[in-house]
Formats: C-alpha cells, sequence, structure tokens
C-alpha cells in the first residue's frame, strides 16, 4: 500500500467523536501546513520553475486548499485536505502521511469510519463489489452503475481521484477502487443512499446500510480487492528450474544486507536456470542503486552499465532544482555504505552550486551524450527473463524494468502500472504543525519527455487475480514452455 494513503488510514480508522468546532485547531493547522507545501514546491521543485501550468496550478490548488480549510474539523480532514492539494498538481511523487511519532497521535478525536457492509474492486472495467457482508441485496460481483443519480465514475471522481491517484491511469482505479463506499470523513465526501447495480445483466436497485466499522476489519479485504499481499523479500528455485525472485521494494533500508547478498548471489549461482521471474509485485520503488544490483547479479555489471549508457544515450540532460533547501539536502544524503549515490549526490551539490552563483534556477546534470557504436557485452545469462507487475510499479522499479527489458529475451507479464512521469528524486520536510509529512520531487527527468504515457502495458497480460502467486508460477511455467 502507498505510504500517502497508508497513512491517511492509520489516522482514520480509529473511530472516535469529533472535538467540539470551539476546540477545533484543525483549520489553522491545515492552512499553515497548507501554505507551508506551497512555498517548498515553489521554492525546491522543479515544476514551477519549467512549467507555467504547474506554477499556475501551485497557486490556484492552494486557493481552493484554504477555502476548504476553513471547514476543517479533525485530523482526518487536515490529511486529506492535504493530499488534495498534493493530488491536484501533475507530480505523481507527492506524497502526504501522517506523523504517527507525534504523542499525540493515537489520542487526537477522529469521525468514525463509515461504510455500507462492502467494498469495492476494479475489474474489467467496473467498480465491482468484494466482501458484502449483511449488505442485503448487494453481492459480491456486482458492477456499480449509479448512486443517487451520479455514475459510477462521477462517485469515484469525488470520493478517491480528488485526494490520490487519477482516473484515466490504467492502475489507479485498482489501487484506490476500494475507497468508493469507505466514509472516513473525508471533506465532501459522497455517500450516496441507493445505488443501482448490474448483476450479470440484471439490474438490481438497492438501499445501502452504512454502518462503523475499522481498517482490522475490511483490511484483508481491502488488500485482496487491490493487489493481494505480495511474497516477503527472496528467492525460491522451482520444481522445474526456474528462478523466482520476489522483489517487493527497492527501498535499501526494508532489506537487510546479508539478504540482498545472498540473493545476489543465487542469481549468480542460478545462471543456468531455463528463465528467471523477477516478481515486482508491491514494490513501489527506492533506490535505483540498489535496483541494478540485482539485473547486475544476473547480467553482469558490464552488460548493465553498457545498456545503460546506451539507452541514455542522446538525451536531453536531467534538471534538478538549484535551491539552498536542496543544496542542503543532498549535502547531506547519501552513506559510506552506498558509494554509487554518495557519488552520484556530490554530482548534484556541485551542479546546484554553480547554477546558483549563476543565478540560475535549475542545474543541467550533463549533457547530451550520444553513445553510438558501442557493441553490448555478451551477457553471462541465457535464458528467458520474465518481470512481473502488479499496478504498484513506480519511480526506481521502472528504471529497473527499462534495463531487463534490455535484454533480447524478456518480457513483461501481469497487469499495467504507472509510466515514468516527468518528475522525481524525491526529498522529505516534516510540516510546521508536527501533523504530517511531504515528500516532492527535486528534479525533472527531460530526457523522458513532458508527455509521459499513462501506463506500462504488459506484453503478455495475466486476466486472473494477481495475488494468486501459485496459478501466476503455473502460468509462467506454461509460457516459459511455449504454451
Amino acid at each position: 500500500m502507498p505510504r500517502r494513503l497508508a497513512g491517511a488510514l492509520v489516522a482514520l480508522f480509529a473511530g472516535c467523536a469529533v472535538a467540539a468546532a470551539e476546540d477545533n485547531p484543525w483549520p489553522e493547522r491545515t492552512a499553515v501546513d497548507l501554505q507551508f507545501m506551497h512555498d517548498t514546491l515553489a521554492a525546491d521543485h522543479p515544476g514551477p520553475a519549467i512549467d507555467p501550468a504547474f506554477a499556475a496550478r501551485l497557486d490556484s490548488a492552494l486557493a481552493e486548499g484554504l477555502a476548504a480549510a476553513r471547514s476543517a474539523d479533525s485530523v482526518t480532514a487536515y490529511i486529506y485536505l492535504l493530499m488534495a492539494y498534493a493530488n491536484a498538481l501533475p507530480d505523481n511523487h507527492l506524497e502526504i502521511w501522517g506523523a504517527r511519532d507525534n504523542p499525540e497521535w493515537a489520542s487526537v478525536p477522529r469521525p468514525p469510519t463509515l461504510y455500507p457492509g462492502f467494498i469495492t474492486a476494479w475489474r474489467n472495467g467496473a467498480y465491482r463489489v468484494r466482501a458484502a457482508a449483511d449488505a442485503g441485496e448487494v453481492r459480491d460481483g456486482m458492477a456499480v452503475v449509479s448512486c443517487d443519480g451520479r455514475t459510477a465514475d462521477a462517485l469515484a471522481a469525488a470520493n478517491i481521484f480528488r485526494f490520490q491517484g487519477r482516473a484515466e491511469q490504467p492502475a489507479d482505479p485498482m489501487r484506490f477502487a476500494p475507497l468508493l463506499f469507505v466514509d472516513q470523513g473525508q471533506p465532501g465526501f459522497v455517500r450516496p443512499e441507493r445505488c443501482s447495480f448490474d448483476d450479470a445483466g440484471r439490474t438490481v436497485t438497492a438501499a445501502l446500510r452504512w454502518r462503523e466499522t475499522s481498517f482490522r476489519e475490511i483490511g484483508q479485504a481491502y488488500a485482496d480487492a487491490t493487489f493481494g499481499t505480495p511474497p516477503p523479500f527472496g528467492a525460491t528455485r522451482l520444481g522445474d528450474g526456474g528462478l523466482w525472485i520476489a522483489l517487493p521494494t527497492f527501498v535499501a533500508g526494508q532489506i537487510a544486507a546479508e539478504d540482498a547478498a545472498a540473493v545476489q548471489a543465487m542469481l549468480r549461482d542460478g545462471r543456468d536456470a531455463p528463465y528467471v521471474v523477477f516478481d515486482l509485485r508491491g514494490n513501489g520503488g527506492g533506490s535505483s542503486f540498489f535496483a541494478d544490483g540485482f539485473a547486475m547479479a544476473l547480467f553482469g555489471e558490464d552488460y548493465v552499465r553498457t545498456w545503460q549508457r546506451i539507452e541514455s544515450g542522446g538525451r536531453a540532460p536531467d534538471l534538478v532544482r538549484a535551491s539552498p533547501g536542496n543544496r542542503a539536502y543532498f549535502a547531506g544524503a547519501g552513506t559510506d555504505d552506498d558509494p554509487g549515490a554518495r557519488a552520484y549526490f556530490e554530482i548534484l551539490v556541485a551542479a546546484i552550486d554553480a547554477a546558483l552563483a549563476a543565478g540560475e534556477p535549475v542545474a543541467a546534470l550533463g549533457g547530451p551524450t550520444p553513445e553510438a557504436g558501442i557493441d553490448m557485452p555478451p551477457a553471462p545469462y541465457a535464458g528467458q527473463v520474465f518481470l512481473l507487475t502488479d499496478g504498484a510499479a513506480f519511480s526506481s522499479t521502472l528504471l529497473f524494468i527499462d534495463t531487463v527489458l534490455g535484454y533480447p529475451d524478456a518480457v513483461l507479464v501481469g497487469w499495467p502500472t504507472r509510466a515514468h512521469g516527468l518528475y522525481g528524486e524525491l526529498r522529505q520536510v516534516r510540516l510546521p504543525s508536527g501533523w504530517a509529512s511531504l515528500a516532492f520531487s527535486t528534479k525533472a527527468f527531460m530526457g523522458r519527455g513532458v508527455e509521459a504515457d499513462l501506463a506500462i502495458v504488459p506484453q503478455i497480460p495475466w486476466d486472473g487475480e494477481i495475488g494468486d502467486t501459485p496459478a501466476l508460477q503455473a502460468w509462467i511455467h506454461g509460457l516459459a514452455e511455449g504454451r
């Protein structure tokens, strides 16, 4: 589950009464943190410096948020209004999450969470009922048609996509569909009284029976309605000799160094495998330097580095926002156990220093470097490679996909996932109120183009449940055998 969503859910599923209006600190907290978000992004995000539309939306969305802040009455409303502001801007990397280390976090009043006895999943082009419990005529598998005169898409725009995701990105309805009928106290949430459903061609109209719930009650159903629970990090030899590499994260701190080394050793030792599966389910990104280690373990460092030089040759240079805040951040980033990242951050700091000295708002990281005439070295692996995605892949995970797909016998399978965005290289800051944090981009990847695709679509799609690992293993075994 994405951190922005997870942080909101932790805050919102406690089920307490809302504080009285005369004791309400949330309008001021919301307004202060919205203004801080605006000012930080204006100073340190590349968008306002290179895209007038971004700068204009930064201001107009702030005005909308400040107007809505006047009615904020809980930490729930506060978090969601910050999320709405971030989601109004053209950068999928922007994230808000609650400050669970705040000593008042567990005790602050929250509204109860309500739902109608079911959640929904996005399957076969519709919002379909899942986990129906005492929901009257509403049963699993029914497709939502309309509610109180609103289409299902209009309801989703109000209840989901105002706060997170984009309806037009194929992976996002799958990621957020369970929230369609989960009222956590979001400002402006539409809680329908009656809905019409399609039940295999038969229309069923039913009154919704709203009741209190908790994340503990619906959490597993929520996970199953999106992508399921990914397998833990690790490597497995399958019965047919294939090698299954589960990589649910590329955040180095979430994987023990000895575990990462063991998987890399298994890849190096498993170069005789007839096929290798990189299972990327649940992987929302992390360190591209860390991710490269797994590709190099199979294909060799010389092969991976040469391919990356060829693939990036001739692109426009990336742009990093030249600001004192970003300079201070990158000067302190990087650790001794990650020399590649540390050296990269030193390059960023030098580029920012040069731009600041010249009075430029952005710093170009090198220039176009055509690499014509470079020959690829042979890869030490000669079998098939499958990349399995579930819709969660993003950021450095997409770069890993790009790298592995450079291998001639690699294929992407599974479900669609988000495509490359224009922005990246995240920095995190605590908001002034102490109740939330913001993650935002510091770089623009100009070589990938401003008009990025909405999704990366698998070359071979999977039409079953993406959380069904045994079925996926049998299916990929069949693909490897040519069936």
